[in-house]
């Protein structure tokens, strides 16, 4: 794990979260050209305009399932590196921070401590891991 790592996470999280909505209304808007079709068509151009919307949401898809790749493979080697090098109450910080994308009070609050203390711990287990 490195710190670009880190960074790259919320970076993650957000290109994951518009990549589904585009495939999403890719897949609407393929949807709503194909009810359009009633028999077989009639040289309107319908049938290309649903060839096309299919393609769009198929290239949509495969950004979103690279995406996702991505962040696993990052998660991935961050339970490894967890695993080899930090303390119980680290990895709990850790994991609660990024694969759950908890908020610092949220994790303070289940694990009854201060918020202060959280970040403190998250900064150095993130150092640990990188160095």
């Amino acid at each position: 794990m490195t710190k670009n790592d880190f960074k790259r996470i919320p970076e993650l999280r957000r290109e994951i979260s518009r990549a589904l909505i585009l495939w999403e209304n890719a897949i609407e808007s393929a949807t709503r050209k194909t009810a359009v079709l009633t028999g077989m068509p009639k040289g309107s151009g319908t049938v290309s305009q649903v060839e096309n919307a299919v393609v769009k949401a198929e290239m949509f898809k495969e950004k979103y399932d690279e995406l996702c790749e991505e962040q696993k493979d990052i998660y991935r080697r961050l339970k490894k590196d967890s695993d080899m090098v930090l303390n119980e109450q680290e990895k709990t910080v850790l994991q609660k921070a990024f694969p759950q994308g908890k908020k610092t009070s949220e994790i303070a609050k289940e694990m009854n401590i201060t918020e202060r203390h959280v970040y403190r711990i998250k900064k150095q287990a993130i150092y640990k891991i990188c160095w």
